[in-house]
């Protein structure tokens, strides 16, 4: 018979034999396989050597109900299940990790009140034993577990719970048996459990290990290479698993700027931003102005806000509201206001005229016929001479059509500091007191000190008068009256 495994040629020699073993495998007989050596795990996960084979080992992604898998026992597993290692990181406070049963006997790891809960009810105790943590593990960081009895080799024994290495540990009062129930056709459910009202877990975990059996995330389709070991857990559930969770919270660093609220999406993050601002980080301040809010004005942004500068003539929010200039207008005489841009104009009545409307229109004439005609104001006389059209205007009038009334006033005539009123084909001078004439050019401040003088001696004069004529009066003498 040949002694050597794997492919290994024997070859005799002095009372012993020796065997060429093919390339990965070693062993006197080639009888261990170098199993990682041949790459037989997707990229994204470990090769990890079990006995008598390999697993590939990897960090699951679970978004909820949808993405919960199970498991079950190929029906071969002889060892006894006394112990279960894994890792997790969620935020959760209430949700199931794993669960099974076999009617009476089950267990379940959860997440309840933000502490991780282990119970188990197993071999002939019909005593639920609890286990829970002291401090909460619904942080968002990497947590590694351990469970396991602490006398294996018993058929009943306590249970211990360590968490992190110790950092946090829990030990039975009570007694329970072993996990051997899993290597019956016991469905094992990880991330969820079957029909219950709680969403599935929102988060990762590691590969779970069982005594040393994997519940691997990898079903034997999805690996170039058959794993070779008779003891397995299959995965049942042909919903694929999402992996490369990553070992960090990257939100731990804060990387979302301006108030953003970074999740937590376990393969990576996501910056909810604030309003007006946008990126990866929220970095970005988004341009209000870029869809040109400011119908009539210039647009500045700000922080999810605009402020437009509207144009003269504009106002609103937008700059859409073309401001009603005839509010509080200055048309007078019947006149009609039309509102316009930064402004408005005065439509005139009939006989008026002016910006405002405020002047009279003076009385016009008109020459010529249908075809040629021309119209003089302000009484400027219009004539067809030789065919021409003419207006010949009154004094103080000039203009093709005797429409501009000369302005006397702009030589300045009046002289010492009077006032120049224009009026027609003439000007009137309005002077200080001091000052008198048709231009104020007579200095009257001197003629004023004497006829306040001569008003005073006159007065005076008047009451020495009066006081004189009252001496000359005769005394009225009264007589006795008889009585009758």
């Amino acid at each position: 018979s040949n002694p050597c495994h794997n492919g290994g040629v024997c070859y005799s020699i002095w009372d012993d034999f020796t065997c060429t073993c093919p390339p990965n495998t070693v062993g006197k007989a080639c009888e261990e396989v170098k199993w990682c050596e041949l790459g037989p795990c997707p990229h994204e996960a470990q090769c990890q050597l079990v006995h008598q084979g390999f697993e590939c080992l990897a960090n699951a992604v679970f978004s909820g109900r949808s993405s919960a898998i199970f498991y079950r026992s190929n029906g071969k597993i002889s060892r006894d299940l006394t112990n279960i290692i894994f890792g997790f990181r969620t935020r959760d406070t209430d949700v199931i990790l794993l669960y099974a049963e076999r009617e009476p006997e089950f267990v379940i790891i959860s997440i309840h009140n933000s502490k991780l809960l282990f119970q188990l009810q197993s071999g002939n105790s019909f005593y639920r034993l609890t286990l829970a943590s002291s401090v909460p593990v619904s942080d968002g960081k990497w947590h590694q577990v351990m469970v396991s009895m602490v006398e294996p080799l018993s058929q009943s024994s306590r249970w211990h719970m360590d968490i992190d290495n110790k950092k946090d540990t829990a030990t039975s009062t009570a007694a329970a048996g072993s996990l051997n129930f899993l290597r019956e056709e016991t469905d094992i459910y990880v991330a969820d459990k079957a029909f219950d009202s709680l969403d599935g877990l929102r988060g990762c975990m590691s590969t779970i290990e069982i005594s040393g059996i994997y519940l691997s995330y990898f079903e034997n389709a999805d690996i170039p290479t058959k794993k070779p070991q008779e003891e397995q857990f299959l995965k049942i559930s042909a919903n694929p698993t999402l992996t490369g969770c990553l070992q960090v919270d990257f939100c731990s660093s804060e990387p979302c700027m301006h108030g953003g609220i970074c999740e937590d999406l376990y393969t990576s993050y996501h910056c909810v931003c604030p309003d007006g601002w946008t990126g990866t980080y929220c970095e970005v301040n988004i341009d209000e102005c870029f869809s040109n809010p400011c119908i009539h004005g210039n647009c500045t942004d700000g922080i999810a806000s605009y402020e437009c500068s509207c144009e003269p003539g504009y106002t609103g929010e937008n700059c859409e509201e073309d401001i009603d200039e005839c509010h509080g207008h200055q048309c007078v005489n019947g006149a009609t206001c039309v509102d316009g841009i930064n402004g408005y104009s005065c439509l005139c009545a009939a006989n008026f005229t002016g910006r405002f409307c405020r002047y009279r229109r003076l009385p016009y004439t008109v020459c010529g016929n249908e075809e040629r005609n021309l119209t003089c104001f302000n009484y400027g006389n219009c004539t067809d001479l030789g065919g021409e059209l003419t207006c010949v205007c009154l004094p103080g009038f000039v203009g093709e059509r005797c429409e501009k009334d000369i302005d006397e006033c702009s030589s300045d005539p009046c002289l010492n500091g009077g006032l120049c009123q224009n009026l027609l084909n003439k000007f009137h001078c309005l002077c200080d007191v001091n000052y008198a004439g048709d231009r104020c050019e007579i200095d009257v401040s001197d003629l004023s000190f004497f006829i306040s003088l001569l008003l005073w001696q006159n007065l005076f004069q008047l009451l020495s008068y009066l006081i004189l004529r009252m001496d000359d009066e005769p005394a009225v003498e009264w007589g006795d009256q008889e009585d009758y």
